[in-house]
């Protein structure tokens, strides 16, 4: 999902993960800061920002 023109990705969906996130959320993780792109049972998925 690409950002809008003034760079403020809008939210996707409104139920959360199990992980009390939803994807697109911007997560700070002890790899890289990025967004939530998916989940499975224990871990979450995120892209870079």
């Amino acid at each position: 999902m690409l950002p809008a023109i003034n760079v403020v990705r809008r939210k996707y969906g409104g139920s959360t993960t199990r992980h009390d996130v939803r994807k697109g959320d911007l997560v700070n993780s002890p790899k890289e800061i990025g967004y939530v792109s998916g989940d499975t049972e224990k871990q979450i998925s995120c892209c870079a920002a």
